[in-house]
């Protein structure tokens, strides 16, 4: 399976009738992106990506080589640089839907919503049951402003993940937009009990509590968002 023969670790499997390499030539690659996976690991990323180029110096035919790049260059916030690599990755590997949707979360990081939902779509076709696809097209939508559509499409997300906070906090702040305070507490509670560490949903339920009214509550709420982002501490963001 690390060889290529399964899955997308090195590559697409050949056209129909062609051979397989010899996987002891593929032995040198192999170690590299284990090499450059480490470094990435242990917070690296600088000698990771000095790995991983090493390993497209030896072959650059090898979509597992560009997925790792671009996950990589999207870590160090050099979304450009990411997107073109990966898609260098569904160049050779058309299927590989990880690094569709790395792709897609790359042109959010942009500004390119259209080529994002493109790339999700495609996602979705590949695998429908990918609620984080469905949440980030929920995302799109509510940056466009059009929260019907943003809430269909996070009860779709939270249909295949009932515990995804994230699509617990866009219903939440949906609710506060509408007034629907009830709503908005129950929503941004479950995203605090899924997501313990989601700051920005804890500031939301403040926004909630302090909607409805409930001001002791909305004091808890808001010294958590603090303890978890310094941002929270000064500020109250709105949803």
């Amino acid at each position: 399976m690390s060889l290529g023969y399964v899955g997308h670790a090195l590559g697409a499997p050949p056209p129909r009738g062609e051979r397989l390499p010899d996987p002891k030539s593929k032995i040198g690659v192999y170690s590299l992106i284990m090499t450059a996976m480490e470094q990435s690991e242990k917070g690296d990323v600088t000698a990771a990506l000095s790995t991983v180029d090493k390993a497209a110096a030896l072959d650059p035919q090898v979509a597992q080589i560009e997925f790792l790049k671009g996950t990589l260059l999207g870590r160090i916030g050099r979304y450009d640089q990411a997107a073109a690599a990966l898609q260098r990755t569904l160049a050779l590997d058309p299927q590989h839907t990880a690094a569709r949707f790395k792709l897609a979360l790359a042109w959010l990081r942009i500004g390119d919503t259209d080529r994002a939902s493109e790339a999700l779509r495609e996602v979705l076709r590949q695998q429908p049951r990918e609620f984080r696809a469905w949440h980030n097209l929920a995302a799109i939508a509510y940056s466009r402003h059009d929260l019907d559509e943003a809430e269909r499409l996070e009860q779709k997300a939270l249909a295949l993940s009932p515990e995804y906070a994230e699509a617990w906090n866009t219903l939440g702040a949906i609710a506060l937009i509408r007034k629907r305070n009830d709503a908005a507490i129950t929503a941004l509670t479950n995203a605090t009990r899924f997501g313990a560490r989601n700051a920005q949903a804890f500031a939301n339920l403040a926004l909630a509590f302090r909607a409805a009214g409930q001001t002791d509550r909305a004091g808890e709420a808001s010294k958590r968002a603090c303890a978890l982002d310094p941002r929270f501490c000064a500020a109250r963001e709105q949803p």
